[in-house]
């Protein structure tokens, strides 16, 4: 120790007793080989009997039923309560529920397959444009039979001039992955007629791959009514814009809903222009409807309504307005015919203002005047004062100037008559050379006053145009109540003018011949003997006739 020496002494002595010890521990080794070997070998046998058999048993049963084409009743159960009897236990639930959902999977297949074998619609998969499926309706529709369809390119049975927007429907079905509605196309029937379809497509997945469901309705009978509903609209619309009424279907609002050609015209658009608008902004310029109108009262009283309506821009307008009503009775609109009337109005007031006006002197004729005689005889506007005139003179000027210069003598009486009296005095031209005033609220003295205003006028009338001189006789006479006769006063005043006029026939008789001498000199008519022939034909000629 610590680097010192020592003696290390050993002694080996054999004894019996260890002697036998180490020969009973060698036999008791063996002994527990031998039995460790037997144990082993019977707890093999028990694996094999109790495990590996089993074992083998389920995955032959297993094995079996995966290469058979269709479920096995069940495994056979193990005996006991293990995890193996547990597992093949639970095995055999799992294929009768297997066997149950594949049965119920079979009867889904073939209501499915019956339902797309019965359907009405025609239905097609197509796949890279290559028809891979088609129902029984299909074949009904289109006559081919399905080795005629199926492996053939969908393109080859639409109609040439529909295949771009077919091809177009496709690509955009493939493109967005979602569904696609009422694409209508024409396609080929066996026959060579020809059909219209109307597709709803989808996109699909066929045997792995994408594919596009298309289901096809026939059309052709909805497209046949289609088409001759165009062509009937086609013609209702020829007929509307052909009329010089506008025609325009109105809602309750007053909303314009459909118009036709004349229509937009008057206010200068495209018919298109004008739905929903309304018509009293349009033609009116307004803000609410007029005042009675027929397209308003038409649709509340449900009854055609007519009238006539003025526009800001001073048009007339004949109304029409007809009531349209729903299948239950309920009114929803109205149809308005509208006509341009503005120059039969013109017309209308023209020949209003002939039937009560002279038209050569522009004055109220004798039927008006015989009106307002009848009209004011039970007025409050007595007194009322008549004046008749008679312009001297007339024939003789006709007959010698001519009728165009005793139309021009007629107009300068009328026209001095006109600014000699009020604007509430009612003058007329009652014949050939004859003219009356009635005088409202007008006495005696007011009416002489008139009177010589009027005589007045006529000398500066004749000192303006010496050549063709006036020459008035004048009757003034003056109903002081509605117990005296209007008409025994206007034949007093005719009475009167008579009187005056045989007063003053000799002097207004000099002045007209001479001033008739004097026109015919300067025209250069008079010749030799025709001077006295026409002195002579005035003496014999009365100045009044």
């Amino acid at each position: 120790m610590q680097g010192e020496s020592a003696l290390i002494l050993q002694a080996n002595s054999y004894r019996r007793a260890a002697q036998a010890f180490l020969s009973a521990r060698q036999a008791f080794s063996l002994f527990l080989a031998l039995a460790a070997a037997l144990c082993c070998l019977l707890a093999l046998f028990w694996v094999d009997r109790a495990v590996l058999s089993c074992l083998a048993r389920l995955t032959a049963a297993v094995t079996g039923i995966g290469r058979s084409p269709s479920p096995a009743p069940g495994i056979p159960p193990l005996e006991g309560k293990d995890e193996l009897a547990l597992l093949s236990s639970e095995i055999s639930k799992m294929l009768e529920r297997l066997e149950e959902y594949q049965r119920e999977l079979g009867e889904k297949e073939k209501k499915c397959s019956s339902l797309v074998d019965n359907a009405t619609e025609t239905i097609i998969v197509v796949q890279d444009g290559v028809v891979t499926f088609v129902n029984r309706a299909t074949l009904t529709h289109t006559g081919y039979t399905a080795g005629e369809l199926l492996s053939r390119p969908f393109l080859d049975f639409i109609h040439p001039e529909d295949r771009e927007s077919a091809v177009q429907h496709y690509r955009e079905l493939l493109e967005k992955k979602s569904p696609l509605y009422a694409c209508s196309f024409r396609i080929f029937a066996k026959d060579g007629s020809v059909k219209w379809m109307e597709a709803n497509s989808v996109v699909i997945e066929w045997e792995g791959q994408p594919a596009t469901l298309h289901f096809l309705t026939d059309i052709t009978p909805r497209k046949i009514l289609e088409e001759e509903l165009q062509r009937l609209m086609a013609e209702k619309s020829l007929i509307l814009d052909s009329l010089t009424e506008m025609v325009a279907f109105l809602d309750r609002d007053m909303h314009v809903i459909w118009a036709n050609r004349t229509a937009g015209q008057s206010v200068g658009k495209n018919p298109e222009e004008l739905f929903g608008a309304k018509c009293h902004e349009i033609w009116q310029g307004k803000s609410a409807p007029c005042p009675r109108c027929p397209v308003v009262q038409a649709m509340e009283t449900c009854q055609v309504c007519t009238g006539e309506v003025a526009s800001p821009d001073g048009r007339f307008w004949s109304i029409t307005a007809t009531p349209v009503k729903d299948k239950d009775g309920k009114v929803i609109g109205a149809v308005e015919a509208t006509l341009d009337i503005t120059e039969r109005k013109r017309y209308e007031e023209q020949l209003r203002f002939l039937s009560l006006h002279d038209s050569l002197t522009g004055l109220y004729n004798r039927a008006f005047f015989q009106e307002e005689l009848r009209r004011l005889s039970g007025s409050r506007e007595y007194p009322i004062t008549i004046l008749v005139a008679d312009l001297d003179g007339l024939k003789l000027v006709n007959d010698t100037l001519g009728h165009a210069k005793g139309d021009e003598l007629l107009q300068a009486c009328a026209g001095v008559l006109k600014t000699s009296l009020r604007r509430s005095d009612i003058v007329a031209r009652i014949g050939g050379d004859e003219f009356a005033a009635i005088l409202p609220k007008t006495g005696e003295k007011t009416g002489e006053d008139l009177a010589q205003r009027i005589r007045s006028a006529i000398e500066a009338s004749n000192k303006e145009h010496p050549e063709l001189p006036l020459h008035f006789s004048l009757g003034v006479a003056t109903c002081q109540n509605a117990a005296e006769s209007l008409e025994e006063t206007f034949k007093k005043a005719d009475d009167l003018m008579y009187r005056n006029k045989l007063q003053n026939r000799a002097s207004a008789r000099n002045q007209i011949v001479g001033a008739l001498l004097a026109a015919l000199k300067e025209k250069d008519y008079i010749t030799a003997g025709h001077a006295e022939r026409l002195q002579e034909m005035c003496l014999n000629t009365e100045l009044g006739g």
